[in-house]
């Protein structure tokens, strides 16, 4: 599972736009650095089912990973073209990694954008799905 948490990550800063727009700064499971720096992007793994098959080598797995985006910035079409951008990284698209099977990914859901103490949050979730 850290190799597909890996090329996320690189999948994420190959994309031109939204590297420079977050200064590549997406982290995987971890609080971003206090350095106050935004924006930033987070993703972690909310769910990882199993898909079992009578032959077991089709079996696959469905990852939920859910990334929420950070923006201090006041105007909120700023993250929102953030949120933008992610979605043409990952909805829909396939990810390769290592010497995986391609994996596909497809956006569930999108909550916000939300006001926080200090900042805008937006969370969006995305199914990846692959062969085991």
């Amino acid at each position: 599972m850290i190799e597909l948490m890996k090329a996320i990550k690189a999948k994420a800063n190959a994309n031109a736009t939204l590297s420079a727009e977050i200064n590549s700064d997406i982290y995987y499971n971890v609080t971003p650095p206090s350095t106050g720096r935004m924006p930033w992007i987070t993703y972690f793994i909310v769910t990882d089912n199993p898909i079992r098959t009578f032959d077991s080598s089709r079996d696959m797995d469905e990852v939920s990973v859910q990334f929420s985006i950070f923006d201090k910035r006041s105007n909120i079409s700023d993250i929102e073209k953030i949120h933008s951008d992610l979605n043409l990284v990952f909805d829909r698209q396939v990810i390769t990694y290592d010497n995986y099977a391609p994996v596909g990914s497809i956006r569930e859901l999108s909550t916000g954008p939300e006001r926080l103490q200090d900042c805008w949050m937006k969370t969006v979730d995305y199914t990846i799905t692959f062969q085991t």
